[in-house]
């Protein structure tokens, strides 16, 4: 598998720094953008899961989470990314944005 397909994608990144999303990563998009590993996502969407699916041969990824589903399993989408580690940073953007994740609460 390359490395490409094990971290998110350079627009991921760029809109996780822009998130404020400020981590010491192993490997960076352009030397600047943490390019966070399928790995890495994992850690960082405790307590949250992300399950890939297939519907008619496209790939996408849900969010679960067993403490707060009630709460929003009806706002979150559904990702429809290539790859683990884009689906997962699809997936932390939206809890970002939402209000579900603080940047600040981010920790490797």
């Amino acid at each position: 598998m390359k490395l490409e397909d094990q971290v998110c994608s350079f627009e991921q990144a760029r809109k996780l720094t822009e998130l404020g999303v400020t981590l010491d990563t192993t490997f960076h998009w352009e030397s600047f953008y943490p390019a966070l590993t399928v790995a890495e996502l994992g850690v960082l969407l405790q307590p949250y899961t992300v399950v890939r699916n297939v519907d008619k041969g496209k790939i996408y990824w849900r969010l679960l989470d067993d403490y707060h589903l009630p709460r929003w399993e009806s706002k979150a989408p559904l990702f429809y990314k290539d790859t683990e580690a884009e689906g997962r940073a699809e997936a932390l953007i939206w809890l970002i944005e939402n209000g579900y994740v603080k940047v600040e609460s981010l920790k490797l």
